[in-house]
């Protein structure tokens, strides 16, 4: 079982009202960016935040979003993953700068 129907699994042990149909979906991005003290801990600062945010707020259930950089070196290894049973695929996605994906 992959990790994110682990993940929705275990969510739905644990929850009353867990909707039916509602799947893990993320937002990756690379692109450099700072390590702040906020409290006792860090936390990531930066663009690739922001690009991962409205990336998994363009995806749907069961799916990641990934910016070009990565998309790039996933292809490079698409035989090796559709072996285990990934699909990767071009995709565009609208976003706030850009409307037209």
């Amino acid at each position: 079982m992959p990790a994110s129907d682990s993940l929705i699994a275990n969510l739905r042990r644990n929850s009353r009202s867990f909707p039916v149909g509602v799947g893990l979906a993320l937002g990756v991005d690379s692109r450099p960016c700072q390590l702040v003290a906020v409290g006792d801990s860090l936390t990531m600062v930066g663009n690739p935040n922001v690009g991962a945010t409205r990336m998994f707020a363009g995806a749907r259930a069961h799916q990641t979003l990934v910016n070009v950089y990565l998309g790039e070196a996933l292809v490079r290894a698409n035989p090796q993953l559709a072996d285990d049973g990934i699909r990767v695929e071009p995709t565009s996605v609208q976003a706030k700068e850009y409307p037209e994906g």
